[in-house]
This record gives C-alpha cells, sequence and structure tokens, in this order.
C-alpha cells in the first residue's frame, strides 16, 4: 500500500514537471497533437501521454502496428533516399500524423476497426501551428486521415498534405489514403516555380508502408516509404521514430480498478454450512412450543372429549364453599387528588347540587379565578361551550344574599361528604355496612356516580378501576372470617368474550382455568353443564356467542346469561353483578333477575350482589333487599316493600302514582333529601347503639379546606407499620384497613392460580387455535396473499441471469420480500386491540398469566401468520428467480426470511400492547417500518449517510436481514458486469467480477453474514420480552399496603373482633 502511494505522488510529480517542460515549450513551438517538446517529436514516456491526455491511466505506445486504443499516430522521419530527396528535403522534417478516427478514452469502442470509417469526427486544430490551417476543410468529418508535411532546403519552404478515405486497422502498420491535395501552409507555393509544380502534381492517392519487424532496438527507428502518386519524386525513403498516447477505454479502467478486489474478496460464505441453523432458531422454537404444548393436550384430551357425565347434583355438599352469612364493614374508598382538581370538582358538584332545586340561589366563591382558569372561561364563552362546572343563573334570579338558604346548605353538606381524611384525597365511598344471609338477592340503586360501581368492586376486593391512586379501607367477612378471592365472584357491566367460541366452550374453558387442579374431566364436565341448565342455556350451548364481525351468535340476554355462567361455574359464595340489565329489554331483564333469584337460592344457598341502574316495579319487589346509594354513602338498606314507608318516616315521602324505585333515584338525586336520609340513618345508628356518624355539616371530618377557604379538623388515628403511617377513620372494633386476606388483590396468595402452567398453556392455545381456524378470513389472506405474490414476484424476476443486472434484480427481489412480509404484520395490531378488553379483564380475575396468553399468542401468530406465509411467498419466488440451488444457499435465505418476518411481528406485538388504540399502533408501525427501510442499505449507501446519522442502521430490522441474505446470495459467486456506454449501442462485458465487489460497493460487508443473523434472532426475542413487559406493566393494579404492614395491621383487626361482644 505505501509502494503504491509513493509511485503515485511519483508520478504526479512527473506529470508536473512534464507539463512544464514539455507541454507547455511544445505548445509555444506550435507542435501537433501527438508530438512534444521543442522539436515536437513523438512520444516516448508515458508521463507525456499523461500531462497530453489528462489521464493518470494514459500510456505511450512507441511500436509501429495500430492498437485497438489508437486515435493519432505520429512520426517523425529523416528522408534517406533516393539522392534528389536528401538533397531536397530538410533532414528529419518529414512529419505524419494518421487520424483514426476514434476519440480518446473510446479506441475501438469509437469504431476504429479498419473498414475505413470512424464515428468520431476527426479533432480540429487550433492555433497558428503546423497544421493550424487545414487544407481539407470539406473532408468528411467521419473519414480516417493522415497530414503529412515535410521542407524543402531551398527555398525554405514547408509543404503540408492532407491525405483523407484513408484505410487503416488494428494490427496493421500501413496506410492507404485514396485522395491527396498539397499546399503551402503559408502560401510561398507561388512564389517558386517547381515548388508550385511540384504540388500541383500531388493529386492521386497516398501510401505509407513501415517495416514493423525492422525496428533499430537502439534508436527505435524503422524503414517507412512515402509514395505520393503524380509526385515527380513518387517514392521518399524515410527513417521514422513513432509514438502514439493510449487511453483505455471507461470499461478497461474499471477492469484495472477491480482487479484488485476481485483476487482479495472472492471467497464463500463465511459459516455457511451453520448460518441456516442459527436463521432457523425461531422457527425451530415456535415448532417445539407448539409440539410441546400439543403434547400436554394429548395427555389433557379428556378434557376436551365432548361426552359428558351425569350431572352432579345442586346440593350444598357438593359446593366448594358455602356460605350462612355475608358481611362488609365500614368500607371506604379514597381517591389520591390533587388539591385544584379537587376544588373544581367541588365547585362543579356544588352546581350539579343545586340545579337540581327548583330555586336558584347566588353562589359567591371567596377565591378569585387564576390566570388559567380565567382564559378557559372566556373560550367557553365565546365558543359557546357549557360544562357541569358551569353555573348559569338567568338574570332575574341573581341577588346577593347574606347567608346560605337550606338547598345552599344541603348542597354544601353533601358537597363535604367527599371530603377526604386528609389533603389530597377524594372521598369515592365512606361508612358502608351490610349484612345479608344465604339465597338473598340483592340490588343496589342510585343515580350515576353514586358509587354503587365502586362499592360492588370494594367486595369483590378489586377497585381497579380507579386505578392505582385508589386505597381502599374496611372489612369483608364470610360467615365471620375474612373472604378469600375465589369465594366472590365479579361480572362487569360488558360483556366482554370470544365471539368465535360456543356458549359451552366459554363455560369450559373458564372452569378449566378456575377450578382445582384436582378436579377430574368428569367432575369439571359436570359442573360445566350444571351451570348451564342453572341459567337455562343449556339448549344453546352449541351456538357461537357471536356479538362481534360477522358472527350474529346468541341474544344480548343470553349472552349476558354466558357471562354469568363463566363466573357460576367456580361455585363462588358472592356473585356480584354490575348493572346485568343494561341494554336489554324490561322482559329479558326481568327474567333474567329471576335467574338471578333461583342461582342465589340454588347450590345451598348464595349471595347475589347486583347493580341496578333503573328497575322497573316487578323486577324491584323481586329482590330481596335493597340498598340506595347517594354520594358514596348507604341511604336506604332494607327490604323492598319498606322502602317508601321509611324514606317517608325522614322526611322524604313520595306520590302514589309515582313507582318506589325511581321516587328512590329522585332521592339520591337530591341535596336535601340526602342529608334527610343520612340524619335519619345516623338516629337510627344511634339508637342501635351503633358509633357511626354520617359527616354531618355540624360535625365535618376532614382536615381540608371548605368552600369558603377555612379549615375544618378531623377525627384521626394512626399507626406505624415499618415506618409508614397507615391511617384510619374512626380506629374502633367497626373499623378495620385493608388486609391482605380480604381487599388486597395483589398479594402473593391471591395470584397463586390453582392450576398448573400445562393445562394454562393447553387451554389458551385451543382458545386461540379455535378463535383461528372458525374465523379463518385472515389467515386465509395471509396464506393465499403470499403465495399468489411469490408467483407473480417471481415471474417479475424470472431466471435471474449473472450479470450485473441480475445482481440488480436479486437485491430489489429480496427488498420487495421483506417489505411485503413486513408490512403484512401490521395484522397484528387489529388481532390484538379486538382481545385487549377479554384478556385485561380474564388477567385481573386471574384466569391465567400474562405470560401464557402471551406465549400462546406469539407462537400461534408466529407459525401461522409468520411462518406459513413466509414459506409460501419463499418457493415459487425462489425457485423462479434462479437463486442458488444449493441446500445451505437456500436454507440460509429462507429462515433469515422467516426470522425477519417473526422479528417484525414481535415487534408489531409490542408496539400495539403500548399503545391504547388501533389507530395509534398502526401509526407507530409504520413509521418505525418506513424509517427502517431508508437504513436498509438498498436505497441509499450506509457509508454515504452522515456519521451523525450512520448509527441508526445498527437499529434497522432491514438492515440485517437484506445484507445476511444478499451476502448468502451474492459471495463469492462470478457474475459479468455489463457497460454501456451510450443508449442504443451493444453492452461491454466484464468477465469474473465478483459478487463480493458489489456488496463491498453498495456498503456491506459481506464477512457479518453470521453477525446479522445473530442479531436478527436477538432482536426477535428481545421484542419479545418487551411485549411480555410492557403487557404486565399496563395491567391496572390498586395500592396496596407493604406486607409485613398489612400482616400488623391483620394481626391487630383479628384482636379487636376476638374482643368485640
Amino acid at each position: 500500500m505505501g509502494h503504491s502511494i509513493v509511485n503515485k505522488i511519483t508520478r504526479a510529480l512527473l506529470c508536473v514537471f512534464l507539463l512544464v517542460a514539455l507541454g507547455v515549450y511544445g505548445q509555444q513551438q506550435g507542435c501537433p497533437p501527438g508530438l512534444f517538446g521543442p522539436g515536437c517529436s513523438p512520444c516516448t514516456l508515458d508521463a507525456e501521454c499523461v500531462v497530453e491526455t489528462g489521464s493518470e491511466l494514459a500510456t505511450c505506445n512507441t511500436g509501429f502496428l495500430y492498437d485497438g486504443l489508437s486515435t493519432v499516430k505520429g512520426y517523425r522521419c529523416n528522408p534517406t533516399g533516393p539522392s534528389l530527396v536528401n538533397s531536397l528535403l530538410n533532414p528529419d522534417s518529414v512529419v505524419v500524423q494518421c487520424h483514426t478516427g476514434a476519440s480518446q478514452g473510446a479506441g475501438a469502442v469509437g469504431g476504429f476497426e479498419g473498414d475505413g470509417t470512424a464515428a468520431a469526427q476527426p479533432p480540429a486544430s487550433s492555433g497558428d501551428g503546423l497544421f493550424g490551417r487545414r487544407l481539407h476543410q470539406s473532408a468528411p468529418s467521419s473519414e480516417q486521415y493522415c497530414d503529412i508535411s515535410f521542407t524543402v532546403q531551398s527555398p525554405q519552404v514547408t509543404v503540408e498534405c492532407a491525405a483523407t478515405s484513408c484505410l487503416m486497422g488494428a494490427g496493421q502498420a500501413n496506410v492507404v489514403c485514396a485522395k491527396v491535395s498539397c499546399g503551402c501552409s503559408d502560401g510561398t507555393c507561388n512564389d517558386d516555380l517547381l515548388i508550385q509544380n511540384l504540388v500541383a502534381s500531388a493529386d492521386q492517392g497516398v501510401t505509407w508502408e513501415c517495416d514493423s519487424a525492422g525496428v533499430v532496438p537502439e534508436t527505435g527507428r524503422t524503414q517507412c516509404t512515402l509514395g505520393i502518386e503524380g509526385f515527380a519524386v513518387p517514392r521518399i525513403e524515410t527513417s521514422c521514430v513513432t509514438g502514439e498516447c493510449l487511453v483505455p477505454t471507461e470499461i478497461a479502467q474499471l477492469e484495472a480498478s477491480t482487479v484488485e478486489i476481485q483476487t482479495a474478496d472472492a471467497k464463500p460464505v463465511n459459516n455457511l454450512s451453520w448460518n441456516w441453523i442459527l436463521a432457523a432458531i425461531p422457527t425451530f422454537v415456535l415448532t417445539g412450543v407448539i409440539g410441546v404444548v400439543g403434547f400436554f393436550s394429548y395427555q389433557l384430551k379428556a378434557y376436551w372429549v365432548s361426552g359428558f357425565g351425569m350431572a352432579v347434583t345442586d346440593s350444598k355438599e357438593s359446593r366448594g364453599s358455602t356460605v350462612e352469612s355475608f358481611e362488609f364493614k365500614n368500607l371506604c374508598v379514597y381517591v389520591r387528588m390533587a388539591e385544584q382538581v379537587a376544588v373544581q370538582k367541588r365547585h362543579a358538584l356544588l352546581g350539579k347540587a343545586l340545579t337540581r332545586h327548583d330555586t336558584m340561589h347566588v353562589y359567591a366563591m371567596n377565591r378569585k379565578p387564576n390566570v388559567g382558569e380565567s382564559v378557559v372561561k372566556r373560550a367557553k364563552k365565546r365558543l359557546g361551550v357549557k360544562t357541569s362546572d358551569d353555573v348559569e343563573l338567568p338574570p332575574e334570579f341573581v341577588q346577593k344574599v347574606t347567608r346560605p338558604s337550606k338547598a345552599m346548605d344541603a348542597a354544601s353538606q353533601v358537597v363535604r361528604l367527599h371530603d377526604g381524611r386528609k389533603e389530597g384525597e377524594w372521598c369515592v365511598l365512606k361508612g358502608c355496612n351490610g349484612t345479608f344471609a344465604a339465597g338473598e338477592l340483592i340490588g343496589i340503586l342510585g343515580p350515576s356516580g353514586c358509587g354503587k360501581t365502586t362499592l360492588l368492586g370494594s367486595i369483590t376486593g378489586s377497585a381497579m378501576d380507579l386505578g392505582q391512586s385508589t386505597s381502599l379501607s374496611g372489612d369483608i367477612l364470610i360467615n365471620g372470617r375474612p373472604r378469600v378471592a375465589h369465594q366472590v365472584a365479579y361480572v362487569p357491566q360488558a360483556d366482554h368474550l370470544i365471539p368465535t367460541l360456543t356458549v359451552r366452550e366459554c363455560v369450559k374453558y373458564s372452569a378449566l382455568l378456575r377450578l382445582p387442579r384436582d378436579m377430574s374431566p368428569d367432575e369439571i364436565n359436570d359442573r360445566v353443564e350444571s351451570v348451564l341448565r342453572e341459567l337455562g342455556i343449556s339448549h344453546i350451548g352449541d351456538s357461537q356467542v357471536g356479538g362481534s364481525g360477522k358472527i350474529r351468535g346468541v341474544s344480548g340476554g343470553e349472552r349476558r346469561r354466558v357471562t354469568i355462567a363463566m363466573e357460576l361455574v367456580t361455585d363462588p359464595s358472592i356473585i356480584v353483578l354490575d348493572e346485568p340489565t343494561s341494554g336489554l329489554d324490561s322482559f329479558t331483564a326481568l327474567s333474567l333477575l329471576k335467574v338471578l333469584g333461583q342461582v342465589a337460592k340454588g347450590g345451598g344457598g348464595r349471595v347475589v350482589i347486583a347493580s341496578l341502574h333503573q328497575p322497573s316495579k316487578d323486577m324491584f319487589f323481586g329482590l330481596d333487599k335493597v340498598i340506595l346509594m347517594g354520594h358514596g354513602r348507604m341511604l336506604y338498606q332494607g327490604k323492598p316493600e319498606s322502602a317508601s314507608q321509611y324514606m317517608a318516616d325522614a322526611g322524604c315521602p313520595g306520590n302514589r302514582s309515582t313507582p318506589t324505585a325511581e321516587h328512590m333515584l329522585e332521592v339520591a338525586s337530591n341535596a336535601e333529601s340526602i342529608v334527610k336520609m343520612l340524619r335519619a340513618k345516623e338516629l337510627a345508628d344511634s339508637a342501635a347503639g351503633k358509633n357511626v356518624s354520617i359527616g354531618s355539616p355540624e360535625k365535618p371530618r376532614v382536615p381540608q379546606k371548605g368552600l369558603d377557604g377555612e379549615a375544618v379538623d378531623a377525627k384521626l388515628c394512626s399507626m406505624e407499620a415499618d415506618g409508614k403511617s397507615v391511617l384510619m377513620d374512626d380506629c374502633g372494633s367497626d373499623v378495620s384497613p385493608v388486609t391482605d386476606a380480604s381487599l388486597s388483590s395483589t398479594g402473593a396468595s391471591m395470584n397463586e392460580p390453582k392450576h398448573s402452567l400445562r393445562r394454562e398453556l393447553s387451554v389458551m392455545f385451543w382458545r386461540t387455535l379455535v378463535d383461528i381456524v372458525r374465523n379463518p378470513t385472515l389467515l386465509f389472506l395471509h396464506v393465499v396473499l403470499a403465495l399468489c405474490t411469490g408467483v407473480v414476484t417471481g415471474a417479475i424476476f424470472y431466471e435471474l441471469d449473472f450479470t450485473s443486472i441480475g445482481v440488480q434484480n436479486r437485491m430489489g427481489g429480496t427488498f420487495f420480500a421483506l417489505s411485503f412480509l413486513a408490512f403484512t404484520s401490521l395484522t397484528t395490531v387489529d388481532l390484538l386491540m379486538n382481545e385487549r378488553t377479554v384478556v385485561l379483564r380474564e388477567v385481573r380475575s386471574r384466569f391465567y398469566r400474562p405470560s401464557s396468553y402471551l406465549i400462546s399468542k406469539i407462537a400461534l401468530d408466529g407459525m401461522l401468520l409468520r411462518v406459513i406465509p413466509a414459506i409460501l411467498y419463499w418457493v415459487p419466488f425462489y425457485y423462479m428467480a434462479g437463486f442458488q440451488y444449493g441446500s445451505y444457499y437456500a436454507s440460509s435465505y429462507l429462515f433469515t426470511l422467516i426470522a425477519f418476518n417473526c422479528a417484525v411481528g414481535a415487534m408489531s406485538m409490542c408496539v400495539t400492547i403500548g399503545c391504547n388504540t388501533a389507530g395509534q399502533a398502526s401509526f407507530i408501525m409504520n413509521f418505525l417500518l418506513l424509517f427502517s427501510l431508508a437504513f436498509t442499505g438498498f436505497l441509499v449507501n450506509v457509508n454515504s449517510i452522515p456519521a451523525v446519522l450512520r448509527w441508526i442502521h445498527y437499529l434497522s430490522v432491514f438492515f440485517y436481514a437484506f445484507e445476511a441474505m444478499l451476502s448468502t446470495e451474492l459471495m463469492g459467486v462470478p457474475f459479468t458486469f455489463l457497460y454501456t456506454p451510450s443508449p442504443g449501442q451493444d453492452p461491454l462485458e466484464i468477465p469474473d467480477i465478483y459478487g463480493d465487489t458489489f456488496l463491498v460497493t453498495l456498503g456491506f460487508n459481506p464477512s457479518d453474514t453470521t453477525r446479522d443473523i445473530a442479531v436478527l434472532v436477538g432482536i426477535y426475542y428481545g421484542l419479545c420480552m418487551m411485549a411480555l413487559a410492557f403487557f404486565v406493566i399496563r395491567l391496572p393494579r390498586t395500592e396496596s399496603l407493604p406486607r409485613q404492614a398489612a400482616k400488623k395491621l391483620h394481626q391487630m383487626t383479628a384482636a379487636l373482633v376476638s374482643r368485640a361482644p
């Protein structure tokens, strides 16, 4: 390398010297093209030609045979005979220049084939040099021609002759010209009669013959004969030297520059024999996981048979747990909230309370609005937008008041019901107590936002819908002991089911995932059939659930019963339902409520609690007990028949024409009525000896700022637990904090599944596979489009040759294959989004572990929608296009394509889990894919990217797959480079240009193939782990006490309960 650089520097310096010493002087002397120096002699050094032509590859040819690259061949000759010529001409004055008609750097390509034609125009001389004024201006530009000159001794006259229509060819030394015309350069021929006659007689033709074999090595001279027909001396013998500058054609230069690269890089693919094994790891793992789970399923085949045994009797002894009494004590739910947000909620709540009265009042706030609130208020006024916190009063009602009226006072008291235990808390639920017996159906009534759903979530031990800022306290007791999670079943308001599964399959997979692992297949099957009969849906057991897509499925009421059956199959002691009649007509709702009553009384007795939005008269009186909620407080609890009298005694009588349930909702929506009901409840509890406060305005309970900005005192007590203060309201035997055995849903004991991972994976694989098979549109599109696109693409790139065009087409075909498969991965977005609500509910209810769901999803999605379509695309495309047929080459290409497709599918899954909507996920995936495409190395040479951005290509999954697949296909394979000088001309060929040369030229490193495949596989598994992490992080969870603190609090609670009378 160093020696080469020194040679280049030396050559450059020599060129500069010769440019000054030869070129400049030669131009001053008026030398014609091809002659150099003061004496206008032919070239003798390559450096002279470098200066003359400007090409570093130019060489000086001193041979007398014409070359295929010849353009201008110059001769300087000394006349040697006959004697007349020696006495007539000056020594060393004969100069001959023959033009082949080709341009420099083109040679034979330009048309110099010795056929008497030329494709390039003869170069026109300029200036007043020896041939500055040409005598053959009318000669056709396509002819080959020669310029001849000699100097007569006396008088000193230079005679110039232009010979045209010449024939000369590569490998020949002789030239024959058909026409010649002579004259004097300075016009002095007419001054001498002898010269005039001599010039006029030359009008026939010219021959130039040189003895190429008789060259004298010491001088480089040989004998040449100039014959001019009609000339007084027809043959002039001369002793000549010759020289010409040869410039390689562009294609020859390319050959010279690539010889070293071919020799250095022409080698086979690194680790070719086991690259395919590395690339096939994702395929092998997916196949292995599916095979192992299939083996598990075969071992559990008894659970999947269609036959069922005799149903067990719904006796008390058959149930896993029985209930005699169910009780919850002083349930409280607080939510952390910014003080500014809490103040705004109080103002909005006050406005709602005031608008429900017949008389409007003016509410004057002592606090001035801040700049942000003023801007928002002006914007809403200009836009005409009204929200719940805007209390607009008609002008005729605006008046200044000195003290609040009864309605204003009642609204303020209702607002204070939401004050928390400390600043920054909002009370959602407080002081809720209830005792129920087995077989009772309890209905919870109240207006929207009164706390019904929160109470149900507290009973089930999870208020996750409130978020991580939720704080729970209170006791849930079944038969006098803290309840266990599996004893309570929660049925959400919405029916989140897999539409392709049948009714029986939905209940069955719930049973398989949630019932104890020691139950036999017959017992599980009997339990499923028993539940179907109990809810009256056994006749539709084989009907698909439907409800979404093109599957109509069962009716809304039947679908709601399926949701209940999925919880009832676990045989819980308490069943909690959130508005089960929402969206149903009155008849269906009444039928469902009757079924719930039968569920409560069946199976040895259960407690069924359901929130009802607006029950009919028959539904209301079909309940065993009614709970009326208002602003997080229990306003009434008792028999439906006693509700009217109780409200009348509390000062809230109703009209006879108004149904009792509707009147109760009106009472819970009126601030004055709520205050009256709370006072009546407080009096009743005081008479019963209970120390329960309703949070009246006379006895404020919160250490927060009131509506007038003044602080209020509250009664609090605290207990230190592991350095953290645990606040409790009204510490005593009736109040206890949340313990890990009662309300906490995140304790370790609560999360332990009752079933093995083997059963989980078997059920999840079965469910996912059934869903795909019964809804085959997506799978069909993946398979058919992949196969058809592979055939079409194979036809487009059919039978690629081993030329530079074949290299380009191989790159284009590989790039298209990666792009096509990458964008088909976006179907994962819809798949996951459609199941999100179902999966979140089931994981939260501990149906299965998050990892079980993701393993089944990744395995089946990878095999059915990534591996199989990639294979179907590869088979026609690879063999129709004529890629390498060797097994190692084909398998490496295929498995790298599969690994890439799996990696992009995992990326789509990861992005979808991290996004909230399908639109967000699709947008981010499109951006990531397009951005990665820019750094593939196909659209832009990676080495040409600015250094500050070049590192990004290491993040592109396209780059690793593209480089690995191209290196496998091109490395070590000889190609023929085709060069077309200009459109319409036949291309020239340079054979044996190895694929390594193309790869290096395009910025790829062929030796990194194994590394690229390993990184691609690593990206796939890294994205799978990231998807699992995102899934776990995004699961809703509640705030739980530290485990040791919860243990201490549980011990204190047990001690207090044991001392209670």
